[in-house]
């Protein structure tokens, strides 16, 4: 829709400019969002923060996934 509405013949030429900043704010977001209750961060909180990440990610999989589905 974006590649539509500025006109752009290439898709890449609007993933190049105008979503990957928009994907390096959202990382900016929940980086931010993530702040731990005046201590050290677990392996646990974040193992959460990274799951997260790469469920809001596009191109990140799941290797345990991919494994088990073999």
């Amino acid at each position: 829709m974006v590649q539509e509405l500025l006109g752009h013949a290439q898709l890449e030429t609007t993933k190049a400019i105008y979503l990957a900043p928009v994907a390096d704010l959202q990382l900016r977001s929940l980086l931010a969002d993530f702040v731990p209750a005046g201590g050290p961060v677990s392996e646990q909180e974040l193992a959460g923060l990274f799951t997260r990440l790469a469920r809001e990610s596009e191109g990140i999989q799941d290797l345990d996934e991919k494994l088990v589905a073999q």
